[in-house]
C-alpha cells in the first residue's frame, strides 16, 4: 500500500487530528529508518572494543547505550533530512 494512502487510511479509521497523523507518518518510514541502523549496528557489533566491554563485564544495555548507538547515530542523522514525506517531497508545477 503506497505511504500516503496508509497515512490517509489511518486517519479514517480513527479521529482525525495531528496526533493519528504523526503515528501513520511515523509508522510509514519506521522499516526505513530499521534498515538504515541495521548494517551499521551489525558492524558495529563486530569491533574490538565491543568485544572489550563483554569481556569486561559490562551488560548488554550499557554496550548498546555507549558503544553501538553513538556510532550508529551518524547514518541516521545525514540521512533523515533527505528521506521527507512523499507529500512534501513531490514537485510543483
Amino acid at each position: 500500500m503506497p505511504p500516503v494512502l496508509l497515512a490517509l487510511t489511518l486517519v479514517a479509521i480513527f479521529s482525525p487530528g495531528i496526533w493519528t497523523l504523526m503515528l501513520g507518518v511515523g509508522l510509514i518510514f519506521t522499516p526505513y529508518f530499521a534498515r538504515l541502523v541495521r548494517g551499521p549496528a551489525l558492524s558495529v557489533r563486530e569491533q574490538d572494543f565491543v568485544a572489550a566491554a563483554r569481556i569486561a563485564g559490562v551488560g548488554g544495555g550499557a554496550i548498546l547505550r555507549r558503544h553501538v548507538l553513538p556510532n550508529v547515530a551518524a547514518p541516521v542523522v545525514s540521512n533523515s533530512p533527505t528521506r521527507r514525506p512523499p507529500a512534501s517531497s513531490s514537485r510543483r508545477r
